[in-house]
């Protein structure tokens, strides 16, 4: 016999609400501690869509954060390793990735490759004002 994990819908929210906050960092929430340390962009992308419903400042946040991570050429890198150390034991890290050796590439490090869909349609949702910089 199966046994639901939440047996109400606001158990369910409760424990997104817990999770969120749980993964936030100083400036954007990482999908999960061990596994995914570092700020991904479709994770974040989805991370905001909830944080808009509990804070949108938090939310806003989450955007502005991987768009301060764009390339000089426009380009919003999947991963933003925003603590460089926790890449020495992540595979794969910043220096496997070596996107900090084009020279469009921003500080902090980031990965050189992009999924940008969710990314886009997340940007939709209202009340999350967001200014893209433009290369």
């Amino acid at each position: 016999m199966h046994k639901k994990a939440f047996r109400t819908l606001p158990d369910l929210e409760k424990a997104c609400v817990s999770t969120l906050y749980k993964n936030w960092r100083s400036k954007c929430t990482i999908p999960t501690a061990g596994l995914y340390p570092f700020q991904w962009l479709w994770d974040s992308a989805f991370s905001a869509v909830g944080w808009a419903y509990i804070d949108l400042s938090r939310a806003r946040q989450e955007f502005q954060t991987i768009l301060d991570c764009q390339w000089e050429n426009g380009f919003l890198a999947h991963i933003v390793y925003h603590d460089d150390d926790a890449g020495k034991s992540y595979f794969p890290g910043s220096a496997f990735q070596g996107a900090g050796a084009n020279p469009y590439a921003p500080k902090p490090l980031t990965s050189d490759i992009a999924w940008s869909k969710c990314f886009d349609w997340t940007m939709r949702v209202p009340n999350i004002p967001i200014f893209i910089k433009t290369p």
